[in-house]
């Protein structure tokens, strides 16, 4: 599945990862609601927002919180300068990430039941192109 990373191993290549352009310095051209969602979750005005903040943030969706770890390796992902902060433009980037990951649990998610189970699971391996 090119363009998707592995949990926990934050990206290596040039560039945004899945092919995400980079772009929206200082929110200009981003979109608008993205910038507004930054800004609500930027709570000390830095421009920059650290696991802290995105934790308080994001919720799983049966209403949890995300770990401060999880939050962290999020931000590493999109963390172009390694400043362990993302700023606008990144937040964009995540927002987009988060989106299409939550596209793709879905998919596989047949019966809408928010899991995904053994035969739901079962077929996405095999979409994926795995055989046992």
């Amino acid at each position: 599945m090119s363009g998707y990373q592995q949990p926990g191993q934050g990206y290596q290549g040039q560039g945004a990862p899945g092919g995400y352009q980079q772009g929206y310095p200082g929110g200009q051209g981003a979109n608008q609601q993205v910038v507004q969602w930054f800004h609500a979750v930027d709570v000390d005005g830095s421009g920059h927002i650290n696991a802290i903040e995105l934790q308080r943030a994001l919720v799983n969706g049966n209403m949890s919180k995300f770990s401060e770890e999880a939050c962290r390796m999020m931000i590493d992902l999109f963390d172009a300068n390694k400043s362990g902060t993302i700023d606008v433009n990144e937040f964009g980037q995540l927002f987009n990430y988060i989106n299409q990951w939550k596209g793709v649990f879905q998919g596989f998610d047949k019966d809408r039941s928010g899991l995904i189970d053994v035969n739901e699971f079962s077929q996405a391996l095999q979409q994926m192109g795995y055989r046992f």
